[in-house]
């Protein structure tokens, strides 16, 4: 199968342009040829059978015959687009590209994976919202979404990373349901090949701590939204009731249009100054693509924790990563419903979101009953074996693509684990909480 991968790729700094490159290598060893079509200045193939055709400017509608000119000459089997407005400056032009390719090469189905869903709704210049506008009426204007475009009307399937990101897409358009599949994201770092042990030990010693401090882990870009004040007014709190607590941050600023990463960094960085905890805290800054540092950091931790303001689901690779090294994590509760793959007490340890007093507990919690942690670092390696080993990932990926081309039925929907919930679910909670 010959699949066109369009997406952000490294050098960017976006996550889904790491998401992009191991997605593309995971499907070359299944023995498929890639081509990416991504931004000039990308890096090279990393392995034979992907194809790099680094040929975008930014995205914009003067990029168009470039893109129909990719799409004629690679003559996919299917499209797949990685799909999150900023990392596309939020131009119009990438969200009619289901249509693009129907006109170009008729018959070529599109896939479009949505890394996020963005529904803030930018300003545009009056020729934008002209030249819209036109392609509007060109793709017969029915259904054309003024955010999404034709993504959700004309794409064959679409791949969402967590079921609330499912339902809030099925808000925009009924019919997402029927033709979505759940796919989170696997790690998308370099794993470090050294045994665990080795690294751990490594990294404490590089950072000055012991096998005898407890050790937390933030894995992450530290952007606005992540909770990262949040945590380190818990972690006062906890360095307050012990010693011999360590914290390291593991990620660099991400500079997102309107949210100004740099210099929430600089705030936070400050905030731990203080708060009198600076000398207990290590900032490991950016790691690049090609690095193994996130992995080596993760094996150093006792507790992966994941405080985000708008609460946790399968879709934040940062869980995705703690979960394939077995840490156990600490996260915060969705504002609304919640990711039924996530189970409190069972494989993640759920807060309310933006309360130091209530994650510290929780720290606290985890520092002293090594029973609870040793189970739910047994309940994350259990979420990673059924959603985030790039095994099972890839198999699920090439199973929506193949079902795309053939036109067959979605696969997954029938029985994926996000969307069984057993009668025991309330029975194990209650057990759960009487053992906590």
């Amino acid at each position: 199968m010959k699949v066109l991968l369009v997406s952000a790729f490294p050098p960017d700094p976006a996550p889904e342009a790491n998401h992009a490159l191991h997605m593309s290598e995971q499907l070359a060893k299944s023995g498929h040829t890639v081509y990416v079509l991504c931004k000039k200045g990308s890096i090279a193939a990393t392995q034979p059978n992907i194809v790099v055709r680094a040929i975008i400017g930014d995205w914009s509608w003067s990029d168009l015959p470039r893109l129909a000119k990719c799409i004629k000459d690679c003559r996919p089997d299917v499209v797949l687009l990685l799909y999150l407005g900023w990392v596309f400056q939020h131009h119009p032009m990438i969200t009619f590209l289901p249509t693009i390719c129907k006109t170009v090469i008729p018959g070529v189905p599109c896939v479009t994976q949505f890394e996020n869903i963005d529904e803030d709704l930018p300003r545009r210049s009056l020729l934008a919202r002209a030249l819209r506008k036109a392609m509007k009426l060109w793709a017969e204007e029915k259904n054309v979404h003024s955010l999404f475009g034709t993504l959700l009307r004309d794409s064959v399937r679409i791949i969402v990373l967590s079921s609330p990101h499912r339902d809030r897409l099925a808000r925009h358009y009924s019919e997402v349901k029927g033709k979505s599949v759940i796919l989170p994201p696997s790690p998308i770092i370099r794993v470090c090949l050294d045994q665990p042990a080795t690294a751990r030990q490594q990294v404490r010693e590089a950072i000055g701590a012991t096998e005898r401090d407890f050790v937390l882990i933030y894995w992450g870009y530290i952007y606005p939204g992540k909770g990262v004040e949040t945590l380190l007014e818990a972690f006062r709190i906890v360095c307050r009731r012990n010693e011999n607590m360590r914290l390291i941050l593991v990620g660099g600023s991400l500079e997102i249009p309107h949210n100004s990463g740099n210099n929430y960094v600089q705030m936070v960085q400050r905030l731990s100054e203080n708060l009198g905890i600076a000398d207990k805290v290590t900032w490991t800054g950016h790691f690049s693509w090609d690095s193994d540092e996130g992995s080596r950091y993760l094996h150093a931790g006792d507790v992966c924790v994941l405080p985000f303001d708008n609460g946790v689901s399968l879709n934040n690779s940062s869980l995705a990563a703690a979960s394939t090294h077995g840490v156990p994590v600490i996260s915060t509760e969705l504002p609304d419903g919640r990711d039924e793959a996530l189970e409190h007490g069972k494989n993640i340890y759920l807060c309310r979101p933006r309360n130091p007093e209530i994650l510290a507990d929780a720290i606290q919690l985890l520092r002293e009953n090594a029973g609870l942690r040793e189970h739910l670092r047994l309940g994350i390696l259990d979420l990673a074996r059924d959603w985030h080993r790039w095994e099972a990932t890839t198999e699920r990926l090439v199973g929506v693509l193949e079902s795309a081309v053939s036109g067959g039925k979605v696969p997954g929907q029938e029985q994926s684990p996000s969307s069984v919930v057993t009668n025991e679910a309330g029975s194990s909670k209650k057990s759960i909480s009487s053992a906590i």
